[in-house]
């Protein structure tokens, strides 16, 4: 974990009110990006490699059931698509370069989350990668 974060100072720096600022620290909080300590302040969690290894084989599992469910609509242009993409991602990543790497890499997999209509299932599984790339560009 990191340092406290400060509602007051962050309110003032944003010049919004502490409610609509609370509103979304407790979302933040749900979808496990912070803690939130009453009275004290707010921490951005830290990932540590055993819960990034286990959000990935969630994950896993729940692009595997979007796989499953959206198959039939699955065409051969989407494996056109998913190849050039993974094509991109092989030369970035030769070139050490993990933005266009992880672009690459959002845009691969989201050929076949966008054909899914369960909007749960989604939310589940996007959250998680923006949550990455947050703490990538912390780093």
């Amino acid at each position: 974990m990191g340092a406290f974060l400060n509602l007051n100072d962050i309110s003032r720096e944003l010049g919004m009110s502490r409610t609509p600022l609370r509103d979304v620290l407790f979302q933040l909080e749900s979808e496990g990006f912070i803690t939130i300590f009453p009275r004290r302040g707010v921490v951005v969690n830290a990932l540590t490699l055993e819960k990034i290894r286990n959000i990935y084989e969630m994950l896993g599992a729940l692009e595997s059931a979007v796989i499953v469910f959206v198959a039939v609509r699955f065409r051969d242009s989407d494996a056109d698509l998913m190849e050039r993409y993974n094509q991109q991602m092989g030369k970035a990543l030769d070139q050490n370069n993990f933005s266009v790497f992880y672009d690459a890499n959002l845009k691969f997999h989201n050929v076949y989350l966008e054909m899914s209509d369960n909007a749960e299932m989604l939310h589940s599984i996007k959250i998680h990668p923006l949550r990455f790339s947050t703490q990538q560009d912390l780093c």
